[in-house]
This record gives C-alpha cells, structure tokens and sequence, in this order.
C-alpha cells in the first residue's frame, strides 16, 4: 500500500492547520464568477471524495445543480459545456485523469478548474500549456502523500469549502466547522477515544450498513472509499429513502453479520429516526452519528446543556479542548493562570438570558479544572422584549393556527431536549414571531418555516406545512 495509513493519519493536523490558513484567493474567485452556472466534479479514488463535497457545496450554496463523475466517464459521455468543470487530483500523474484532461479542454467548457497538489506532474504541465484553464496548485506540506490520499483529501475539500464559506458569508459555519473538527485531530482526545469505544461492536461484524441522507453523502463516498481500497472490511452505503425500497432486505437476510453505522444532519434527522426505529437493536449493533446544532437567537442556549444528567454543549466542548491542547504540549499552558472567559450574544430572548446565567453557575463544577477561566463573564447584545413570544391572550388566535396547521413528523427525540412534544410554537416552546435576515430560527413559530409532506395517519389527515420564510438548514 505504499506508506502506511497510520503515517498518513498523524500528518492529518498540519494538513488541515495548513488549509484552514492557506491562501486561496483563486479559488474564491473561481467560485464566485461561476456561482450562476452548475457544476461538474470530476475526481478519482480519493479524490472523488473531493468531487463529491466540491457538489454538495456548490448545489448548498448556489443552487444550481452540482454532478460528480470519475475521469472514465468525463471522457466518455457528451454533456453541456455550460458548466463550471472542476477536476481533482492529489498527485496529477494518474493517466485517467490526464487524458479526462485533455478531452475536456478540446471540448472548451464555459470554465475549467484543475486543483492539483504537485507542480511537476503531467496534469500541470498540461495546464501550463492551455491559458484558459484555472489551475490551483497548492503543495501540501507534508509533501507527498500516501496510498490513500488521505491528507490531499482533507487538504482540498477544506480548501474549496473555505472559497464557498468566504463567498457566500457564511464566517459562522466556518468557524463551528474548524470548533468541531479540532478534537478530531488529535488521536488521544476525549472525542476519538469515545468514538472508538461506541463503534467498536461495529467493526466485529463482516458488513457495515451505512445510511446517510443527501447532504452527508460524501461521507458515504469517502468511507467506501477507504473500506475498500484499504481492505479494511466490506462497506454498503445508502440513503434513508433508498434503504426502504429493497436494501432492508439484506439486514433481514444477514442481520447476523451486519451492522449500522447512521450519519444525521439536521436536514434528515427526522425520517432518520423513523428508519432507524424499525431496525433492530439486537442483533444488529447500530451506531448514531450525527452532529445537530442551531444558532437560534431565543432558543434554550446551546453554550451549556444537560441532558441525561450530563453538561454538554459549546462551554464543554470548549473546556475539552484546552485540556486536550495542554496534553499535546506535554502539560504546558495554553493560558495565562488569571484568565477570564468573556461569552457575547449577539442576539437573546429574555428568557434565554435568564436561563443561560442559571445553567452557567449551575454547571461550574462540572467546567472546573486546571485550565478554566478564574471568572465567565455572560453578556448579551440585542434582548429581545421580554413581551414579543406569542403568550398573550391576544395571540391565542394565531396559536390555534399553530395547532391547526401542524405536522408531528417535527418532533424528534432531538426536539424533545428542548422541554416540549408539539412544535408548533417552535422549539422549547418558545412562540417567537422571529425572522432574520440570514436564516429563521427553529425556535420560531413552526407556521413560519416548517416544510413538511401530508397525508393521512391513523386515520387522520396531516397538513402538508409550506414555509412562508424557507429555514436554511446550515450544518451538513
């Protein structure tokens, strides 16, 4: 296999130290000029993976439509030239993607992109020689990879979703995404070795099911992927609809061997549930992986939570990974001893201020340690007038549309953290009339953004719910 897979993995944190900070000025405007046109990714092996969030990206953000394919079948197969082409490669020497290369540039698309690692491979000196094509070359600094490709991987999907971040705005996203990934990268942190041990009963068994839903397939392309060209173990893959029709059989037929590995976003957290429901637990060990976040401004704050007896939330997170930094620095500090942690909303109901202080004061033991802040210091930018929830007896006309007009497939066991089962007044209950310029919050009222089927349960006919202002679901 050439280097081994465990070199790879311990170069992964300057990989991405390194992309996250980068510049790629070329690639944001690649992605800018071409946001109005679709999009084609083009990419073999490990860089398919890179082609595949290349189009969940560009379909997320832009809403043109986004395809991927391999090198064969660029080459092969006629299709609009109207299009934004982008081709990937770790080490641009492979002869499917050069000669996928050279058919696409007599064929002269509307724009064409090559994002490749190495400057004297074929596939660059091919580019050197036709003006017209975008080429972004960015050396790792790891210099080249292994087998698997697994740090140009990580390298140019960090790279492109840095551009679509940075085009569109989304600052935000970006930063939660480098917040959530951190721990990641550390093979000793509290977050891997959890992982390790809830999926082990996983990896006993001869196949892994993996569902997914539409925005999280490249998750699915990447893990086939290495199951397979590294030999670690036999790998199906499907989304939640898709599993109804015809691939349940296989865990009728070989439960015995098989298990679930579930990957949810926000999008599809609620039929993932229902599918996952009907699955067994015994004896197909199943495994939920999935990551819900909301930056709802009224909401039940997400800073700090408890649930099942246990705090979570961004201030655990947060305390986590500066023990896990002080243990990678061999006990060396990461702050100074008198430090203090300022915490600033932008935005916040009156009844969230009140409930983030409380959770706050309440929750300091579990935050101590070595590393804490010496104080927290909790402020707020924009309250919200403590009268603007729909609670008043004048409201009571608009919250009976709320019960009218409703669809229980909103709720989830997710849903139910927040403290209440029907979601027509939003999430937590909350009754906001709440819109924002960037997104609407789930804490609103769910006449505002819910987008739901109907038909008939029990019985019963179920609204079909249409969104006055769409809800952009912001994590995939």
């Amino acid at each position: 296999m050439g280097k081994p897979y465990l070199d790879e993995l311990l170069k992964v944190p300057e990989t991405f130290t390194w992309a996250a900070t980068t510049k790629n000025a070329g690639i944001s405007g690649f992605i800018r000029a071409t946001s109005h046109l679709p999009a084609l990714g083009i990419g073999s092996g490990g860089s398919l993976s890179a082609a595949f969030a290349l189009k969940t990206l560009h379909w997320h953000y832009t809403r043109q439509l986004a395809l991927t394919a391999t090198p064969l079948a660029a080459h092969d197969y006629p299709f609009a030239t109207d299009a934004a082409i982008w081709l990937f490669s770790a080490g641009g020497q492979n002869v499917d993607i050069v000669s996928a290369a050279k058919a696409l540039v007599e064929r002269e698309p509307t724009r064409l992109a090559v994002l490749c690692s190495q400057p004297s491979s074929r596939l660059a000196r091919l580019c050197s020689e036709h003006p017209h094509i975008d080429f972004f070359l960015h050396p790792l600094p790891t210099r080249k990879d292994g087998f698997l490709a697994t740090n140009s991987l990580l390298a140019h999907t960090v790279l492109i979703a840095r551009a679509y971040v940075t085009e569109f705005r989304d600052e935000d996203t970006w930063r939660e995404l480098k917040a959530t990934c951190q721990p990641y990268l550390c093979s000793d942190s509290n977050e891997v070795i959890t992982w390790e041990n809830d999926t082990h009963g996983l990896w006993q068994r001869d196949t892994t099911l993996l569902l997914h839903g539409a925005t999280s397939q490249v998750v699915a392309v990447d893990l086939e992927s290495k199951f397979t060209e590294a030999a670690i173990g036999q790998l199906q893959s499907s989304d939640y609809r898709n599993f109804a029709h015809g691939r349940h059989n296989w865990l009728a037929q070989r439960g015995e061997q098989s298990s679930v590995l579930a990957i949810v976003t926000d999008q599809d957290e609620a039929l993932a549930d229902k599918t996952l429901a009907l699955i067994p637990d015994s004896p197909i060990p199943t495994y939920l992986s999935h990551r819900m976040t909301s930056r709802a401004p009224g909401r039940r704050s997400c800073a700090i939570t408890r649930e099942k007896k246990r705090w979570s939330g961004r201030l655990m997170r947060f305390r986590d990974s500066l023990n896990n930094a002080e243990q990678a620095l061999d006990r060396g500090r990461v702050v100074e001893d008198s430090w203090e942690l300022c915490i600033h909303h932008y935005l916040a109901s009156s009844a969230a201020t009140r409930s983030i202080n409380e959770r706050q004061t309440e929750a300091q033991p579990a935050l101590s340690s070595d590393t804490w802040a010496k104080q927290v210091h909790v402020t707020f930018g924009t309250l919200l007038p403590e009268t603007l929830p729909l609670f008043h007896p004048t409201d009571s006309p608009f919250i009976e549309l709320t019960n009218k007009y409703y669809n229980p497939v909103l709720r989830t066991r997710h849903t139910d953290v927040g403290g209440v089962k029907h979601l027509g007044p939003g999430y937590g209950g909350c009754a906001l009339p709440l819109v924002l310029d960037h997104n609407t919050p789930n804490n609103s009222v769910a006449l505002l953004w819910a987008e739901t089927e109907g038909g008939q349960s029990d019985g019963h006919h179920i609204a079909t719910m249409r969104p006055l202002f769409r809800r952009r679901q912001r994590h995939a």
